[in-house]
């Protein structure tokens, strides 16, 4: 069981090298929350171990490698993050290609791992045996106990939360710059310069040729489960490739300013009418050609619209008329 100690520094400094990088240092859950996400992810390697430890006690050393990484594989897809969403999964300790801001951790579910980990891992590493023709098999202590590990993970995920994250829609509180303020999450500060010198650039350009409704009061980052709109709000989120490559696309901040994300005919199971397609890639295109740009791709026919059309469309859009309708 001593191997384990290392594995866990090892993953610790992982977490801290990726918070120090990220310049995370005011994060949009309590720390706690994160130490206790991290404790539970703890005693998961030590699970795995003490499952390892007890597999090796009665598998011959050529084999007990194979199986029990087979058996941890297996395990991990049933009861990890691979498995259903719609129960407790005692293996499940996070894993995500998306941002997950705009959710913290269900602190009763953590607690529920907590107990059945450490408690099944106790019983898993002192296991008893005993030698039956020269085969190593448990005891009936030892049979009993194993019987309480098993039964543990299956009441468990039943008994205990099937929710391991809580929405929490929290607008972002790191705000920088004026006309137009943007504000982001923590998280996220490093794109702060970037993303406000964009913005300027854009607005600057917008204002130049008189074309002020493209130009916000305020800038307000989207999180999993917030979104900013209505008049002289925009919403903007930051795009996968710029966690990659640590740049925006030049289309990123004028396509997420014009996103009226904030309406419900966005996410509908009806997407809205092609009308809105139009609408918007002309207001995109017709930003970009102020800034002497040129949008490359769109999937609809657009047009170059006048300050007075723009107004008017930007104005709709933060009402929600996004197909122009009286």
């Amino acid at each position: 069981m001593w191997c384990v100690g290392p594995v866990i520094v090892v993953h610790i400094s992982a977490i801290i090298v990726g918070i120090v990088i990220g310049q995370v240092a005011r994060p949009s859950v309590s720390w706690w929350v994160i130490v206790a996400g991290v404790t539970v992810q703890c005693l998961t390697l030590v699970w795995f171990t003490a499952l390892g430890s007890a597999i090796g006690r009665f598998t011959p050393p050529l084999l007990a490698g194979v199986v029990a990484g087979t058996v941890s594989f297996v395990l991990g897809l049933m009861l990890g993050d691979g498995g259903s969403t719609k129960e407790f999964q005692l293996l499940a300790v996070g894993a995500a290609t998306i941002s997950r801001i705009g959710y913290t951790y269900n602190l009763g579910y953590l607690a529920g791992q907590a107990v059945v980990l450490s408690s099944t891992a106790a019983l898993l590493t002192l296991l008893p045996i005993r030698n039956r023709s020269g085969l190593r098999v448990p005891s009936a202590l030892g049979t009993a106990a194993g019987g309480a590990v098993a039964a543990a993970v299956i009441l468990s995920s039943v008994l205990l939360p099937s929710q391991r994250l809580l929405a929490e829609p929290r607008p972002p509180d790191y705000c920088v710059g004026s006309k137009p303020q943007v504000c982001l999450y923590a998280e996220h500060k490093r794109f702060a310069g970037p993303v406000q010198t964009r913005i300027q650039e854009l607005s600057r350009f917008a204002l130049r040729a008189g074309c002020d409704g493209f130009v916000p009061d305020r800038v307000v980052e989207s999180s999993r489960t917030y979104v900013a709109g209505g008049p002289g709000v925009a919403s903007i989120t930051i795009w996968q490739e710029a966690y990659e490559t640590g740049q925006l696309p030049p289309e990123a901040v004028p396509s997420e300013l014009l996103t009226p994300s904030h309406c419900a005919q966005l996410t509908a199971p009806e997407p809205p009418s092609a009308e809105f397609d139009t609408r918007y890639f002309s207001l995109l295109a017709t930003w970009m050609s102020l800034a002497g740009e040129k949008l490359e791709h769109s999937p609809v026919p657009y047009r170059l619209l006048d300050a007075a059309q723009v107004r008017q469309i930007v104005d709709e859009f933060a009402r929600c008329n996004l197909d122009g309708r009286p």
